[in-house]
């Protein structure tokens, strides 16, 4: 769906409304497009900020304090799209916590292995 004038900001992108290509979120118009060199936005000028998803999580009110310069225009209550948000926190955690781990095994084998062969060797 077309959105003329529109800064359209997801929680993993940003586009512009009119033409729906990526978009450099603190720009006043579309003139970048992320990924691709400067000045290949199609140079529509911005006066709403929205974003695809629901009131989840406060994400109207980072999305209004992200650009106070313009004015939000949200999606109708009545039938918003359902938000990936918690999904991806889940989904964020268990990958992080997974890190976290394998960081910790990892450190474990280093220090094991320090400690069957300390610097300098054995006398």
């Amino acid at each position: 769906m077309k959105r003329p004038h529109t800064l359209v900001v997801n929680l993993n992108d940003s586009r512009c409304g009119a033409c729906g290509q990526s978009a450099d979120p603190s720009e006043l118009t579309h003139a970048t497009r992320l990924g691709y060199q400067p000045g290949a936005g199609c140079g529509e000028r911005y006066v709403f900020v929205t974003t695809d998803y629901s009131d989840t999580g406060g994400l109207y009110d980072r999305v209004r304090a992200m650009r106070p310069d313009l004015t939000a225009e949200f999606l109708s209550t009545e039938d918003p799209p359902p938000s990936p948000a918690e999904e991806k926190v889940v989904d964020l955690m268990a990958a992080l916590e997974e890190s976290v781990n394998e960081a910790k095994a990892e450190r474990d084998r280093h220090l094991a292995a320090r400690a069957e062969d300390p610097p300098g060797g054995t006398q």
